[in-house]
Parts: C-alpha cells; structure tokens; sequence
C-alpha cells in the first residue's frame, strides 16, 4: 500500500499533538507541584509569623504585667514607709512632749544627780570635770548638785543651747561627753527609726 503524502501529514500531526499533550500534562504536573510547594510555604510562613506574632503579643502582656504588678508594689512601698514615717514624727512629738513635761518634774533633779555621777566613770580620776547645764538647771539645781557631789567638780552655764540634760568636759578641753536631753533624744530617735522601719514590718 503506497502512503500518500495526507497519511503522512496525519501521521506527522498525530506525533506533534501526542508530543504536545505530553508536555503540556508534565508542565501542568510541574506547575501543579509547584503552586502546591508554594501555597504549603506560604502556609508554614504564616503560621511561623502568627506563632512569632502570639509569642511577642505574650511577652509583652507579660512585661507589662510586670511592670503593673512592680508599680504597684513600690506603691505599697511608699505608702508604707510614708504611714510609718508619719507614725515616727507622732511618737517623738509624744516624746518631746513628756521631756518637757519631765523637766518640771521633781525627779529631774536625781535625774541630773545620777547622770552627773555616771560622768566621773567617764573621767579619769582627780581630773577636774566641768559640769555644764541649761540656765534654767543651773538656776533651779546648782545648790543641789554641789551639795550632792563629791570630787572635782564645777558647775557652769552652758555656752551651748541644752533643753536639759548635762554636757561634762574635762578642765583642758580634751575630753567631752554629751548626755544632754537633745544628744539622748537624737540617739533615741535613731533607735525608734530602726525600731519601725526593721522590725515593724521587714518585708513589705
């Protein structure tokens, strides 16, 4: 049988369009992957922003709860050191109070007496000591303190403002020792403070 020259043009059309149908089926195959990889990263992308999104929304909600839950303990804090601040300044007032009210009272004067001789431990012995008080004191219990003492004293005004108390000094100026009402207040006030604010509440 001869092939005429439509047979083989048919033929010739047969293999082109088989041969393209083939390509096209494993370009659309690629294709098809492709968009499937394509969609399956974008999707993995996502979900790692939407996770990173969820993780840093989660740690700022936590930073700033932190920060809520400090303010608010400082606060408290402050608060606190304010009350027991104010609670200090109404016990020294109190205790000015009752000085003052001590100070007219008839057992300052074995007060002055016994502070007095608590003094010449402090000394060395036969030195002369120089006893000063406030003008009131002198002028109320110099007579009394002279007949009570025994050794090396003098009484004198004191050159310094004393609500009470006594400020002895050895004769050359070497030694002094404070136990004036002012310098037992100012070191009872300092044990008051640390009385507060340590042992009345350590932690807040």
């Amino acid at each position: 049988m001869s092939t005429t020259i439509e047979d083989k043009i048919s033929l010739f059309a047969k293999v082109l369009f088989e041969r393209i149908e083939e390509e096209y089926e494993q370009n659309r195959e690629n294709i098809v992957k492709y968009y499937e990889a394509e969609i399956k990263r974008i999707k993995e992308e996502y979900e790692k922003k939407k996770a990173e999104r969820i993780n840093n929304a989660l740690k700022e909600a936590e930073i700033k709860k932190q920060r809520i839950i400090s303010k608010a303990l400082a606060d408290k804090k402050q608060e606190i050191l304010r009350k027991k601040q104010e609670l200090l300044e109404k016990l020294i007032e109190d205790i000015l109070q009752k000085v003052e009210e001590f100070l007219k009272q008839e057992g300052y004067k074995e007060f002055l007496l016994n502070t007095a001789l608590e003094l010449k431990e402090k000394f060395p012995e036969g030195e002369k000591v120089i006893i000063n008080l406030s003008k009131r004191d002198f002028e109320h219990y110099s007579e009394y303190l002279k007949k009570s003492l025994n050794g090396n004293f003098e009484l004198r005004i004191s050159q310094e403002e004393i609500k009470g108390g006594i400020i002895a000094e050895s004769d050359d100026g070497r030694i002094k020792v404070d136990l004036s009402v002012s310098s037992l207040l100012e070191e009872g006030k300092s044990l008051l403070a640390q009385l507060l604010f340590t042992k009345l509440g350590e932690e807040v």
